[in-house]
């Protein structure tokens, strides 16, 4: 009899061990992506920080230009459409990469990672984990925009010309 209560014992051990990755994903699967307003509020990037690192910094893709790896997040202040912060994305895995592919302008994005130390005026994301949370499907009754590029003429004769850098690569 003995023997059978340490096969149970021993049994039961490894069902509840094996259990408990299943359980921990799926409580911490619940506390992810989960808007904190107050944390928003002034755009403090050790607030953000706190977000990032923890439940999840929620914003929306300003630009994304997949064949280049260039992603850019926007963080908005809660009521005030026009204060925000532009956050550049760095994939720091191949899952994430492949997420964030798939982004276009104005999805609504889940991100877990970390500032980077970075001497740029926008702060860098190391980005651990994404979720697509929401895909913008564009104006209702509008056709999808056109991406076209052409060089004025006023510029085409000249030899120098100062100009605003928008993105890098």
């Amino acid at each position: 009899m003995k023997r059978y209560q340490g096969l149970l014992l021993l049994l039961t051990i490894v069902f509840i061990t094996g259990l408990i990755p299943f359980f921990s994903s799926t409580l911490s699967a619940a506390t992810s992506c989960i808007y904190h307003q107050e944390a928003y509020q002034g755009l403090n990037l050790s607030s953000l920080s706190g977000e990032l690192e923890n439940t999840g910094l929620i914003g929306q893709i300003h630009g994304a230009v997949s064949a280049e790896q260039l992603y850019v997040l926007s963080v908005r202040e809660p009521d005030n459409f026009f204060n925000f912060r532009h956050f550049s994305l760095i994939p720091a895995n191949q899952k994430t990469q492949e997420t964030l592919k798939k982004v276009e302008r104005h999805d609504q994005v889940c991100l877990q990672g970390k500032l980077m130390n970075n001497p740029s005026p926008q702060p860098h994301i190391l980005v651990e984990s994404s979720t697509i949370m929401e895909q913008w499907g564009g104006l209702e009754d509008y056709e999808k925009y056109k991406y076209e590029s052409t060089i004025p003429e006023e510029l085409k004769n000249k030899t120098q010309a100062v100009f605003k850098v928008h993105a890098i690569n």
